[in-house]
């Protein structure tokens, strides 16, 4: 009988630390907006290091992967498109951490400022979604997808440069 009330007291202590745990690390008590603005830079950097340089380094230099038809056989695209596909995730997950920043910035952090990371996370999303259309448009040789995900890439580079004017 002790032994199942140890256990049950053990299981009861374990829950309430990994409770305070977790109310520590979703709380922006003790939180400036300078740790905020941290996180949000942080947030860009992993971008940049995650997604926008190996994308960028798997972009061929002597063919418009754009113009070629989709699921044709160039190497040079087939490389670029797998980069985009291994590397998508990561776009995901930085949008959500943005998002999650927006909505949880803690006092000190402008509406301005936390309006800009939600736009940064909207143009994210609309990546997301041109990385879906073409990586899907190659791998199903759809023109439709694959023109509407190079569309819809631009419409996120556009929405990106709005962040930052």
């Amino acid at each position: 009988m002790r032994r199942v009330v140890y256990t049950a007291a053990a299981l009861i202590s374990g829950l309430i630390a990994v409770a305070v745990l977790l109310t520590l690390f979703n709380s922006n008590e003790g939180r400036s907006a300078d740790d905020w603005d941290r996180d949000v830079n942080a947030a860009v950097i992993q971008l940049a290091r995650d997604y926008t340089l190996p994308v960028t380094e798997a972009r061929p230099q002597t063919v418009i992967c754009e113009h070629v038809r989709p699921g044709h056989s160039v190497p040079e695209c087939a490389k670029y498109i797998e980069a985009i596909s291994e590397h998508s995730d990561s776009v995901d997950s930085i949008k959500d951490r943005l998002n999650y920043l927006a909505e949880n910035a803690p006092q000190g952090v402008s509406a301005e400022h936390r309006h800009d990371a939600r736009q940064m996370a909207d143009a994210l999303a609309i990546l997301t979604d041109a990385n879906h259309l073409i990586v899907t448009g190659w791998a199903e040789s759809d023109d439709a997808k694959w023109q509407q995900g190079w569309s819809r890439f631009e419409d996120a580079l556009t929405a990106m440069g709005q962040v930052y004017q």
